[in-house]
């Protein structure tokens, strides 16, 4: 949990450094070579039975179907950055939730005692106030929205 917290915590660094124009938006294109029409070929040719058959090769070679095509990738760093801050978050808020779910089905003073080491965790992870107002409310919301769909 404590790596999650990290994780959370320093790509909300990184964001705000984006927002704020420290860190310049990082868009890189890249060429790479995809592979799957000749390995398609060479499945439909398994699957007809030809594959160790020459002639069965001259067609897919005319066609261009035996040479990997090249594919041009725009990657951006900070959507890639911003995907993976939110996986961690929908996790993070997931584990909490089902935690206090299941002992609520136990009981209410589990639910007390797993509150507070959630709160306890946050204080010592986050020092504003927005962040933990926000972790708590998403998972309050998830665990509103788990119970009335039961």
């Amino acid at each position: 949990m404590d790596a999650q917290l990290f994780l959370i915590k320093n790509l909300m660094l990184i964001e705000n450094l984006f927002m704020t124009h420290e860190i310049p938006d990082s868009i890189r294109q890249s060429s790479e070579l995809d592979f799957s029409p000749i390995w398609e070929t060479i499945r439909e040719l398994q699957a007809r039975r030809q594959l160790f058959n020459p002639l069965a090769y001259i067609n897919p070679l005319v066609k261009g179907h035996l040479v990997p095509a090249v594919i041009d990738r725009v990657l951006d760093a900070r959507k890639e950055m911003e995907k993976v801050l939110v996986q961690q978050i929908t996790a993070f808020t997931k584990y909490w939730r089902n935690r206090l779910v299941e002992r609520n089905a136990k009981n209410g003073h589990d639910v007390a005692k797993t509150t507070a080491e959630l709160e306890a965790l946050l204080d010592k992870v986050f020092e504003e106030e927005t962040t933990k107002v926000a972790l708590w409310r998403m998972i309050k919301e998830e665990e509103d929205g788990w119970r009335s769909q039961q």
